[in-house]
Order: structure tokens, then C-alpha cells, then sequence
């Protein structure tokens, strides 16, 4: 199954295997599908940043994700026992949510395919 994303992505990368959204848990401590796209944005208001300057969004195992540096740019990562988002900035990870929500939505409801994405506006103001 392929996911049709509105705006299209600029690369994605389908992997073998699902990830199972029941046994995945955000910091807001939420279980399964439902429970994932209904913190995503309020996850956005305590999200930790890094060091270097950059955000990032985990549920499940800590998975490694592309580093981010374009402006509102984001990268997400779906494997069997985890999502991590990474974003360059705030922004980067308000899209990078938004398109992980239209990736559950799109979905069973019960798993996700295992993908990677990189994205980041063609034009510097959205």
C-alpha cells in the first residue's frame, strides 16, 4: 500500500515490514492509532530540542532518522517498533506531524508500512 500525501513529499522511500501503531506509545503516553494523531499536536508544544538547534518526535524505540538543516524541513522515519520525526525547526516539525497524521489516517488503524521521508518547501514562504 502506497500513501497518497497532500502536499506531495519531495522523496519517500517505502521499507519492508509494518510498523503495529497498538503497541507504539508517544511521551503523551497514548496507545494506538487513535491515540498517536490526537497528541501529535499538542506533542508540539513539549517537544524536546537538540543541542545543535532541531526537534525531534519519538514513539516507540529510539530509530535513527535523517538530520535535518533546510528551513521547515522534516524527516520521518517508520520502523517495525518505532517512529522517530526530525525537523531543522519549529515549523519543519509542525509539517512533519501533520504529514505522520495523514499517514495514520491513511492507514488500517492498526499499522503503518515502514517508510522514510525527507521533505522541505520548493519555496522559502509556504
Amino acid at each position: 500500500m502506497n500513501y497518497e500525501l497532500f502536499p506531495p513529499v519531495r522523496e519517500i522511500k517505502y521499507l519492508q515490514g509494518n510498523c503495529i501503531l497498538e503497541g507504539i506509545k508517544g511521551s503523551a503516553k497514548s496507545d494506538g492509532a487513535r491515540g498517536l494523531t490526537a497528541c501529535l499536536l499538542k506533542e508540539l508544544q513539549t517537544l524536546e530540542q537538540e543541542g545543535q538547534g532541531g526537534f525531534w518526535y519519538k514513539a516507540g524505540k529510539d530509530i535513527s532518522c535523517l538530520e535535518v538543516s533546510q528551513p521547515q524541513g522534516y524527516a520521518i522515519a517508520v520502523e517495525t517498533d518505532g517512529i522517530t520525526v526530525r525537523a531543522a525547526d519549529r515549523l519543519g516539525m509542525r509539517y512533519g506531524l501533520d504529514t505522520l497524521s495523514q499517514l495514520i489516517a491513511g492507514s488500517d488503524g492498526k499499522t503503518l508500512r515502514c517508510l522514510r521521508i525527507s521533505d522541505w518547501p520548493r519555496l522559502q514562504n509556504r
